[in-house]
């Protein structure tokens, strides 16, 4: 399994909050030149960033670049000297930045996000039908790092809830679709993403428990608190950490997000498919790995 363990200070409050592990590292080069195109990209030069993927033009005149001299050309997107972990070929390799003469590379570091909130979860027979509409939604911006394409995601939420069993989590990334759904039902063998009335598992969510949503763990989440009976959910099984399950809803889970952009607003969505028991969500956290 990757640890994908992020120590950072985050401040709560009633806006989102942004993680230090959010900035991508600042190479340290001499030299200057080079610009960025609108889209993101750069030209050659030891004050422009490149990142894997970026792949230059040939060289002027027809005269081929002089890889591995330490020094920027044309064709090149890094030029280390000597090949390093994030500069191969002179090009630069996936999941690193590079910048200067020589180019100094540097691995993309994941983004986080996270809010606190006080968001009622609607407890009504009938309600939830499976769409989106019929959720409680909160809302995260994560701003444009430079980086378009999402390798992994892994969701984070608090929740405080009497039977996670009637519980639907769906997160939904900022171009809408596709919809990820996380949780459907722990335990409940439900036909249909929708509202039914069916026995739950009876244990409980607290928000000093929180739940992490990450498709590198061994537990699936429709396992979440089958092991303790009328217990909380990871703080007395320490399964914190399951792997997402949508079952009756459509899609794979958090898979279905790879190669998305993380960049804009994204919406954490809960649903009490059973009606019975009120609860509300009361924190959510993404971090996102994209190049």
């Amino acid at each position: 399994m990757r640890s994908r363990l992020a120590i950072a200070v985050l401040v709560f409050g009633s806006g989102c909050f942004v993680d230090a592990i959010g900035l991508p590292p600042q190479p340290v080069g001499e030299g200057g030149g080079g610009s960025e195109d609108p889209a993101g990209g750069a030209s050659p030069g030891a004050g422009a960033p490149a990142h894997g993927g970026e792949t230059l033009g040939g060289g002027a005149g027809g005269m081929p670049a002089e890889c591995g001299n330490g020094t920027m050309e044309t064709g090149e997107a890094c030029d280390s000297g000597p090949e390093s972990a994030g500069c191969a070929g002179c090009q630069v390799t996936p999941g690193y930045v590079c910048a200067g003469e020589p180019s100094l590379c540097a691995a993309i570091e994941p983004i986080a996000v996270g809010k606190n909130f006080d968001l009622p979860i609607t407890d009504l027979a009938d309600h939830y039908d499976g769409s989106i509409e019929s959720m409680d939604c909160a809302e995260l911006v994560m701003e444009d790092a430079g980086f378009s394409k999402i390798q992994w995601v892994t969701l984070e939420v608090a929740v405080d809830h009497g039977y996670l069993g009637d519980l639907v989590i769906k997160l939904v990334p900022p171009a809408g679709a596709p919809v990820a759904t996380v949780l459907s039902r722990a335990a409940v063998a439900e036909p249909v993403d929708d509202y039914i009335d069916l026995a739950a598992e009876g244990s409980a969510l607290r928000p000093g428990a929180p739940i992490t949503f990450d498709d590198t763990a061994s537990v699936d989440a429709e396992l979440l608190g089958s092991t303790i009976v009328g217990g909380v959910a990871c703080q007395d099984d320490d399964v914190c950490v399951v792997h997402s399950n949508p079952d009756a809803a459509p899609g794979n889970g958090l898979v279905d997000l790879v190669d998305e952009s993380p960049v804009g607003t994204w919406r954490v969505c809960f649903a009490d498919a059973d009606d019975g028991t009120a609860g509300k969500a009361t924190s959510a956290r993404i971090v996102v790995l994209a190049w």
